[in-house]
């Protein structure tokens, strides 16, 4: 998000924020200087006024301050004179389907809505609002990482996996001179459902 001027936020039309939270409930490091610009109180109420907005939270649920950001964004935003496109979504990583769980109901709603705000944004809004779509639909390739360096034999790829699946990469230290990926793709072979 401080990629984005925020000084340039009334001028824009729709705006769909994906806000992700860190340790006990805080913003992201790439948000805080957009969220310090949005709490200044010389922003009247009607200063988004104009502006319709949607946003969606990556979060845990098992933290007290279960997606604090995004639920701060949408409140903050709305106090400003911006109108919600849909609720706000609440990704959870607890949910047995992830963050997916709530994300795909959430676009089914947030596609409609956009269809009914303007329909010209959305020209093929049909494929998405099926009456019998309850999802949005299987993953087309499924990868499968390996942990362990090329000249070892893997025994146990379970282990392996899981403890890639564990990793977490707020708890890795970035170093500057590498890549910002933790595991390594080695082949693709597609599924057979592709």
């Amino acid at each position: 998000m401080d990629c984005f001027d925020p000084s340039c936020l009334p001028r824009e039309r729709y705006v769909v924020f994906v806000v992700s939270t860190m340790g006990q409930g805080d913003p992201p490091d790439s948000m805080k200087d957009f969220w310090t610009y949005l709490t200044r109180k010389s922003l009247g109420a009607r200063w988004l006024e104009g502006l319709f907005y949607a946003v969606f939270g990556l979060g845990d649920s098992t933290y007290g301050k279960y997606n604090y950001p995004a639920k701060k964004l949408d409140r903050r935003l709305f106090n400003l004179g911006a109108k919600r496109i849909t609720e706000k979504g609440l990704g959870d990583d607890q949910h047995s389907s992830g963050y997916e769980g709530a994300l795909d109901p959430w676009l089914l709603i947030l596609w409609k809505s956009l269809n009914q705000t303007n329909s010209s944004l959305l020209p093929r809004i049909s494929d998405a609002i099926h009456p019998n779509l309850n999802i949005l639909g299987d993953a087309k390739v499924e990868v499968i990482y390996y942990s362990a360096p090329q000249d070892t034999t893997i025994s146990d790829p379970k282990i392996l996996i899981e403890r890639a699946r564990s990793m977490s990469p707020a708890l890795k230290y970035h170093n500057e001179g590498e890549p910002q990926f933790m595991l390594q793709m080695v082949c693709f072979v597609p599924s057979a459902r592709a």
